[in-house]
């Protein structure tokens, strides 16, 4: 059993500049990891109670009780996604940038990977490629790929498309069509969009964006470069959800570090997990010494007691 809910990313992209205010890579990485371990937040489940147990049987005399009925209780389940890229492939972004969008993308994969494992029955990433309304198509569904190494090899071999517009609008009623096609477990549905913020065709993104946040989609936006259309960017993300960041180096650079900081993460559990069993480890030996001592005068004592009744 597992809470349903719809993020939603879009990264931005244009030109390079320094902004007074914009948070540094490092700080950006933190918050993304941080966004993303927070789809990932165990959710409290009530198990039913069971139903009661028949009577035992009748050998010699009345029949047994029968059984009591099992209480209902409380788990905790980790949600896995069903995360969807879509991939801005416009004239505007450039051939560069946009094999460096991928190599941020695989990054990203590797850090969704390790915080909620890639596999058929886990956690699934699709990935829609989109520029003009001609253009915009899946690239490959959220079923098609179920590990990492496939999903990286998948982003690698795509093509830019160099569309002459941007129909963010169009993206994101694929998307919809898409999870409403593919995302029907019941996971945390992730939808990340990449694009340039500047839409010019197929309508008002708004309003697909609206349709999906009533679907129950927190759309997230990381904005990159200074010529982003804020206002629509606000007007597609929840409040919470967008970010500001440089250029499309300085994303590929955030992603890694994410990474890093994910890898870093999962380090330390380890360590401290090993230093817990260590020390429960110790804490039965010394328990067992313990008893043993205990033991070893109890039957001191009784041996005592023996010889002194001879």
């Amino acid at each position: 059993m597992k809470t349903t809910g719809i993020q939603a990313f879009i990264i931005c992209v244009t030109l390079v500049f320094i902004v007074e205010g914009r948070d540094d890579q490092d700080t950006v990485a933190k918050k993304i990891l941080d966004k993303i371990s927070s789809f990932l937040t165990p959710k409290k489940v009530v198990v039913p109670r069971g139903p009661a147990g028949p009577g035992g049987p009748s050998v010699r005399g009345p029949a047994g009780p029968r059984g009591t009925s099992r209480g209902a209780t409380t788990t905790y389940v980790t949600p896995n996604l069903d995360f969807l890229y879509v991939l801005d492939s416009s004239g505007s972004i450039g051939s560069e940038h946009f094999d460096k969008a991928k190599k941020g993308v695989q990054a990203q994969v590797d850090v969704i990977d390790l915080k909620s494992k890639i596999s058929p029955s886990g956690t699934h990433v699709g990935l829609i490629e989109f520029s003009s309304p001609a253009k915009t198509h899946v690239e490959f569904t959220l079923r098609q790929y179920t590990s990492a190494a496939a999903i990286k090899a998948a982003v690698g071999k795509i093509n830019y498309d160099d569309g002459r517009s941007t129909a963010t609008a169009d993206a994101l009623r694929l998307a919809k069509k898409h999870f409403d096609q593919y995302g029907v477990r019941e996971n945390v549905k992730v939808a990340w969009v990449i694009t340039d913020g500047q839409s010019n065709r197929g309508g008002n993104p708004k309003i697909p964006a609206d349709e999906l946040k009533k679907n129950g989609v927190e759309i997230c936006v990381v904005g990159i470069g200074n010529n982003i259309n804020w206002k629509e960017i606000k007007d597609i993300a929840m409040s919470d959800c967008h970010f500001d960041v440089e250029s499309y180096e300085a994303l590929l650079g955030i992603n890694e570090k994410t990474l890093t900081m994910a890898r870093a993460a999962v380090a330390a559990k380890a360590r401290a997990m090993a230093r817990a069993a260590a020390a429960a480890k110790a804490r039965a030996l010394a328990r067992g010494r313990a008893l043993a001592k205990a033991r070893a005068a109890m039957a001191q004592a009784r041996a005592r007691a023996m010889a002194g009744r001879h």
